[in-house]
């Protein structure tokens, strides 16, 4: 098992334990009031799947291009331009490859946090006709049905310049781990691994820096995914398009529309996706990687 593969599976697993964790705090209030326990892990499969897929390929591709940054050395850190490049490369190939899981799960979300006729909390339209219990396989007829295949890449565009989100995320987590290291090898003359409490902390903080930044994008992207044919308010032509007509419409706030709730969600999210990642590559590096010295004569 490489050091990709290794990386990648921890990152899928992570994922997994931060989506099931955090899936529910966006819309708790609303939909433990109206459906109960049940309804707020609705449309988890579909989440669980993309963030599963999605942090799995997005581990690999970045252990990779890091490996080939640094020749494999160990102990060799990237410089933040490294950081940036490697990062944004493992981002645009994971929204290529999992776009189409991405337009399914928020169509699926949406559906789920859905008033009947009213708006969801990034600002989604959703019509009195979408069922709100919309299965993984209604979502892709829907799809399919409105827009063909192309329709699986819709907010392709949007997702490529969010890219900047994890670019800044993990860059924003080097630079803080390397901070880290070098004060704690001042402090103990060592280095020493970073502790599951001090991933939690800069994982956190290099999350929330990342969302401030990037989310009117994020809505930009969002909104994309979700429009439907019927709507006329709600189909966008390009990137600029929805920019100019979220503007038009409602102004500077409508970029910011569930902020709250998403901010909450997203640094928990990537918090415990990072504390539970190291965590499991750690374990798996002991277990699979290690071998045996042999005994020289």
């Amino acid at each position: 098992m490489t050091e990709a593969l290794v990386e990648g599976v921890s990152g899928a697993l992570g994922g997994c334990v931060a989506t099931i964790a955090t899936y529910p705090l966006s819309t708790f209030q609303q939909i433990l009031g109206s459906q109960g326990w049940k309804g707020l892990f609705r449309g988890l499969e579909a989440a669980l799947v993309g963030t599963t897929v999605s942090q799995g390929v997005y581990f690999t591709l970045y252990s990779l291009l890091r490996g080939a940054a640094t020749g494999d050395i160990p102990g060799v850190t990237l410089t933040v331009p490294q950081s940036l490049a490697v990062a944004s490369l493992a981002g645009a190939g994971n929204v290529l490859l999992t776009n189409p899981i991405w337009v399914v799960a928020t169509r699926m979300q949406a559906h789920r946090r859905a008033v009947r006729g009213g708006k969801t909390g990034d600002g989604d339209v959703i019509h009195p006709e979408v069922p709100p219990r919309a299965s993984a396989l209604s979502v892709i007829r829907e799809v399919f049905h409105e827009y063909g295949v192309p329709g699986f890449w819709n907010g392709c565009q949007a997702s490529l310049v969010m890219v900047i989100n994890p670019t800044l995320q993990y860059t924003l987590y080097e630079w803080l781990a390397g901070v880290r290291a070098k004060l704690r090898a001042q402090q103990t003359g060592k280095v020493t691994r970073a502790s599951a409490l001090e991933v939690f902390i800069l994982s956190a903080l290099a999350k929330a820096g990342a969302t401030v930044v990037t989310y009117p994008m994020l809505t930009v992207k969002t909104r994309m995914m979700t429009a439907r044919r019927g709507d006329a308010d709600m189909q966008y032509s390009s990137v600029g398009d929805a920019v100019a007509k979220i503007w038009r419409t409602e102004g500077v706030p409508g970029y910011y529309q569930g902020l709250r709730p998403k901010l909450v969600q997203s640094v928990l999210a990537a918090a415990l996706l990072f504390m539970a990642k190291e965590e499991i590559t750690a374990a798996t590096r002991r277990l699979l990687l290690a071998r045996p010295v042999r005994a020289t004569s």
